[in-house]
Order: C-alpha cells, then structure tokens, then sequence
C-alpha cells in the first residue's frame, strides 16, 4: 500500500465502489489495493483466503486511503445474491480463478476444461447477469482479464488457452446485450502471480504499470492517469 498510496491521487476514485470477485490474493488483492489508494471503495471477494482478505482489510485500513470491505463469494456455487447488500457498484474486477498450473497427459483433458469454463465463462456469466438485473438502473463497467496464453499458447495449457478464448466471445456478446454494462476485456502479457511463478521462468512485466491504467479506464472510462501529486503541488 506504501508504493501504491505514492502513485495514486487520493481523489483519484473518490465516490466510486468496486466490487473485485478474487480479490484476497495476487491481481484482484493489486486491483482492490488500486481502487483504495485513489479513495475508492473495494468490496473483495474470496472463496477460501478469509485471513488474506481481512489482511487486505487491514493494509487498507492502515493506509488511510479509501476502504475496503470483505465477503466469502465462491463462483459456481454461491448466490449472487448475497451480494447484493454491496450494490450498487460503479466497476465489477472479475478475477476469479482455477488453479492454473495442472498438466495432464492427454492431449485434451474434458474435465478440466470444464473446469476451467465454469469459472471463466459460465460463472462470469452468471454474475453479470444477475448485476445487470439488480442495478438496472445503474451503470457499471466491467473489467475481464483474458491472457496472451489466448494466442501464444504454451504447451500444457491447452484447455486454460480455450477457455480464455471462449471468455473473450462471451464478453463480446454480453457487451451487446446489456445497455446499463460497459465491458473492457484485456488479454494481459506475463504477469508476476503465485499461479503464473510456477508456469512458466519468464520475465513478466510490472503488475503495477500494467494494472494501474486498466483500473482508471475501467471506473474512470478514460486511459488517463492522474498522478499521485499534481504538477505545481
């Protein structure tokens, strides 16, 4: 949160609310962190890191910059509706995730594409059209993270690559048929994660370069970053 409150103007997301699926832990702990440091409010989601969203909680807390708020929300299996005590939100950060990194010897594993699919597409699905319904009258954009596996596919990942890709068209379609969501799909390079470390040895890029302007053109509908202190302060 230091590095974070040193880059982001207080008032950058001042009045806005976040709901951040996955947010405990890795891009969607970055993301909240985001939001929070530009005096915004995140509403993180978890499926089984309690502790690691409370942590997140606390590191906000201390901060002094925005506030963030925490509720169990396992995609899949648990009720949007419990949600909705948290709406209405101005940005849904979708980053609920499998764990990546299972190899099988088959050329393509079923089950675990169709694991991949429902957390990726149906899942994602499900949400947005309940969010859809229960903030009719309140607009909201939505911020999906495909990956460069999309194109680049490494070896091993077949089913992930496919499911990502079949995310990216599910985004296209939803992004025609509900007037009150605005949809930004991004297919991000290599990225430093505990899931991505255990992948592949390669470089990544800076989580932080890259996340920092998604974040603002998806609550702020701009590419624009604000900076942490103005020209002339």
């Amino acid at each position: 949160m230091d590095e974070l409150v040193a880059r982001v103007s207080p008032q950058a997301f001042a009045g806005t609310r976040s709901l951040v699926v996955g947010g405990s832990r890795g891009l969607g702990e970055l993301t909240a962190k985001l939001v929070c440091a530009g005096g915004g409010q995140a509403v993180i989601t978890y499926a089984q890191g309690a502790d690691d969203a409370e942590r997140v909680a606390a590191e906000v807390a201390r901060s002094g910059r925005g506030s963030c708020l925490t509720q169990r929300f396992v995609v899949g299996e648990s009720s949007p509706q419990q949600l909705v005590d948290f709406l209405p939100v101005d940005a849904l950060f979708y980053f609920a995730t499998s764990r990546i990194a299972r190899r099988s010897a088959q050329a393509f594993d079923r089950d675990l594409f169709n694991d991949f699919m429902s957390v990726y597409a149906t899942g994602f699905s499900d949400l947005v059209v309940w969010l859809a319904a229960a903030q009719s009258a309140h607009r909201a954009r939505i911020f999906y993270p495909s990956s460069v596996y999309v194109a680049e596919r490494p070896r091993g990942m077949t089913e992930y690559a496919m499911a990502k890709a079949a995310a990216e068209v599910l985004v296209a379609e939803l992004g025609r048929s509900f007037r009150n969501l605005g949809f930004l799909c991004e297919r991000l390079p290599r990225l430093a994660t505990d899931q991505t470390a255990s992948v592949l040895p390669v470089a990544t890029a800076s989580n932080v370069e890259i996340m920092l302007p998604l974040v603002h053109r998806t609550l702020l509908g701009r590419d624009t970053v604000t900076p942490a202190v103005e020209p002339g302060a």
